[in-house]
């Protein structure tokens, strides 16, 4: 397929191009005639492209489940518990540490929470949330799209841009998930449209709003903060030096009207900062100690350390972004750089601006790159500012005069589909070496929510799951609440497990190797009370 787009693209007469532009000024007929059908038939068909090419149809009906996997039964368990109790200001997760309380929060539970709600409409289904995650990220993508067509007045170079966000592997595997990210990255792209909407419209009740989806971003997660501050260091420029920053009607907006967005921008750091205080308070309150509460810089680390953590950064970075989107952004620096003279001076500082906030990001949360891929969402705008400065400054005479240009764009997100699709079908397969628990999580996420209290169980049961990676895992499949380390299996001491047995009443085992029943194990948990399908056993007493 790549092979004949590739004869298509490059052969002498060009007429696969010159296709592709009848259709570009037909759409853009259609569009003047039809704008919103237009925009929506285009955004249904990247959409669905992508789509299929990641493997929505399978992956928006699973549990957690693949990579990190541990992590995604955190959020999910987060949906369960507000669709046992929807009071969005008490997170629950299922595990239970140091007090014995199972009440911790990471980041804002919003996507948690909206998940729970329509759960205790439709009955608790575990993806729901993947659904959830989905539509925040797609409307952010949708929403910058409509900007991209609205400033540059080409369906090709929105359509470049907008898809260069839908051939990410990492970013198509996590959109329809159980992680804040993607949803985070979808409420900042939200942000921008709509704070362009309110300067293109001198609106200041569009900008505020844009501000708020700012906030709730950089709440879900707080990284997104590098985006307003960008913008606030644009700004910044134009206050500095007023007369540079007058030559466009919109500028000159921004000039007059940089107090208010100067305060804007303070109270959405305020609330950021009032809302991790907060947090703060929560965890501590409830004896949580869960979630990651710092970061990983990089100069607590030697020089072997940070080499080991750059091999293993570079070993991921197949999966942070495709070669397509990798070649997008190279052909957007060189467009940027041939073009630099017609980039107004406050781009360039934005530009300048984002690319630091992305190194100090990478600095600070160091050790994370290595193993975390979700980790570079908030990283993934800065390419997608390149890309969308190259489309708006490239002139439409230079794309003429080399049409070949237009072509390899669209290879390129031809390939980045390609490549996208390899990549999550490796996950989709993925059922990591060392964890082997993590494949029986389908079949306890089918278990009804009564299964365990008919089998005898009591509501109130407490169960241990040592093997489980995640404090949530394992429970969030048996439904219940109960106390999990960091897969310490059968090495655990007998100290530990007379405090599981007098604090927190821990009557049950559960363990998914039963080679790991220890003769420890066996002394405290003497009878196997219960095996599901080969695959788990509960041990008690008699």
């Amino acid at each position: 397929m790549v092979r004949y787009l590739i004869v298509l693209c490059f052969a002498e007469n060009n007429v696969f191009l010159q296709k592709l532009y009848c259709f570009n000024a037909s759409f853009l007929n259609m569009h003047r005639k039809f704008p919103n059908l237009t925009l929506f038939l285009m955004f249904a068909v990247l959409t669905g492209i992508a789509g299929w090419a990641s493997l929505w149809q399978e992956w928006l009906f699973m549990p957690p489940c693949s990579v990190h996997q541990w992590r995604q039964a955190d959020g999910a368990a987060h949906a369960w518990n507000y669709y046992i109790n929807p009071d969005f200001f008490s997170p629950e997760i299922q595990n239970l540490q140091t007090k014995g309380d199972s009440h911790a929060l990471g980041e804002l539970p919003l996507t948690y929470w909206i998940a729970g709600l329509i759960s205790r409409i439709t009955g608790y289904k575990v993806w729901i949330l993947r659904w959830v995650s989905l539509f925040f990220f797609l409307s952010g993508v949708g929403l910058f799209g409509r900007m991209t067509l609205k400033i540059t007045n080409s369906f090709f170079r929105a359509g470049i841009v907008t898809g260069a966000l839908l051939i990410s592997p990492f970013l198509m595997y996590y959109a329809p998930g159980y992680l804040p990210d993607t949803p985070a990255l979808g409420m900042i792209l939200i942000a921008v449209a709509l704070g362009f909407e309110g300067v293109e419209k001198e609106n200041k009740i569009l900008i505020s709003i844009a501000f708020a989806f700012a906030a709730v971003s950089a709440m879900t997660k707080l990284t997104f903060l590098l985006v307003p501050f960008t913008f606030l260091g644009g700004l910044m420029g134009l206050y500095f030096f007023p007369e540079s920053g007058r030559d466009t009607p919109k500028q000159d907006f921004l000039y007059r009207n940089r107090l208010f967005f100067l305060s804007g921008f303070f109270f959405l750091v305020l609330a950021v900062v009032a809302f991790r205080i907060w947090v703060s308070q929560y965890n501590q309150s409830h004896g949580s100690i869960y979630y990651l509460a710092g970061t990983r810089p990089v100069w607590n680390y030697t020089l072997p350390e940070i080499k080991g953590i750059l091999r293993g950064v570079y070993y991921m970075t197949n999966s942070y972004a495709s070669a397509g989107l990798y070649g997008l952004f190279v052909l957007s620096v060189l467009a940027i750089i041939r073009f630099r003279k017609q980039i107004p001076g406050m781009l360039s500082a934005v530009m300048l601006i984002h690319a630091l906030g992305v190194l100090c990001i990478f600095l600070l949360w160091f050790r994370m790159f290595r193993e975390h891929d979700y980790y570079v969402t908030c990283m993934m705008t800065f390419p997608l500012l390149i890309i969308l400065i190259a489309a708006i400054y490239t002139p439409e005479a230079f794309l003429q005069k080399n049409r070949l240009i237009k072509g390899l764009l669209l290879l390129l997100l031809v390939f980045g589909l390609y490549q996208t699709r390899r990549e999550i079908s490796n996950r989709l397969k993925n059922e990591p070496v060392y964890h082997s628990y993590l494949k029986d999580t389908r079949i306890l996420m089918e278990m009804q929510e009564d299964w365990l209290t008919r089998k005898g169980f009591p509501e109130n049961a407490r169960f241990l799951c040592p093997e489980d990676m995640s404090p949530n895992t394992l429970l969030l499949g048996l439904k219940r609440k109960g106390y999990t380390f960091s897969n310490f299996g059968d090495r655990i001491n007998r100290d530990t497990l007379d405090k599981y047995q007098h604090y927190h009443q821990m009557n049950y085992l559960v363990l998914t190797d039963s080679s790991l029943y220890s003769p420890l194990y066996r002394e405290y948990f003497p009878v196997q009370l219960l095996e599901i399908k080969g695959l788990l056993r509960i041990y008690g007493k008699n």
